[in-house]
């Protein structure tokens, strides 16, 4: 949009210098030049119509650098072992802003149709794999 902005000031431009021309039988007549110029601020206050829409769509620009020295103070605190529970928490949410877990329903195994125990746990019960879904803030 910006770009096709710019051509049209372009092509406007050039409509006023033929327009401005010193030998009047080099100038373009009058209703001609008229119609054009009209069509041709029609098309500006178009393009400029929508820039302005984009402009207001385009999202806030993200400052990563600051988004890294958070992650990396939120790992870095996690791994410190004497770091304060209450602060990890805080800087967990700082970086994360929702997560969303699943797990299939546990299922019992009947030992009769062949389906035993499970040899970690003795458990005749199924142990589903626990499926995170985390979404930071970035």
């Amino acid at each position: 949009l910006e770009k096709q902005m710019k051509d049209l000031e372009a092509q406007e431009l050039a409509q006023w210098e033929a327009q401005s021309h010193p030998d009047p039988a080099q100038r373009m007549p009058a209703p001609i030049f008229k119609k054009l110029n009209e069509r041709l601020l029609e098309q500006k206050e178009e393009v400029r119509l929508a820039l302005c829409k984009a402009y207001e769509s385009m999202p806030e620009p993200v400052d990563y650098e600051e988004k890294i020295t958070q992650f990396r103070e939120a790992i870095n605190t996690l791994r410190d072992p004497e770091a304060d529970n209450v602060l990890k928490n805080e800087l967990l949410k700082a970086c994360i802003e929702r997560i969303d877990f699943y797990k299939e329903k546990p299922i019992r195994k009947d030992p009769a149709n062949g389906g035993g125990t499970f040899p970690m746990t003795k458990s005749t019960w199924t142990q589903p794999p626990i499926e995170l879904d985390v979404k930071l803030k970035v």
